[in-house]
């Protein structure tokens, strides 16, 4: 908190699970995806495309733009 106004940290918490076995692991995961809120699964994908491609990341829909007319 600066000048009694409060900062935004946008780094993620790091939570810890410690599962026996796959399917124990792939139920959590899906347990916590389910208990993301839209907003917080956009800022996760933003997070993890800005680490990925930094500030040059390519926009996916001009990849996909012709593809619609042409299957027609």
């Amino acid at each position: 908190m600066e000048d009694g106004v409060p900062t935004t940290d946008l780094r993620m918490e790091r939570v810890g699970h410690r599962a026996h076995g796959h399917a124990e692991a792939r139920a959590y995961e899906l347990e916590q995806y389910a208990k993301l809120t839209p907003d917080e699964r956009r800022r996760v994908a933003r997070a993890l495309r800005d680490r990925h491609w930094g500030p040059n990341c390519p926009d996916v829909r001009s990849v996909f733009a012709g593809r619609r007319s042409k299957r027609r």
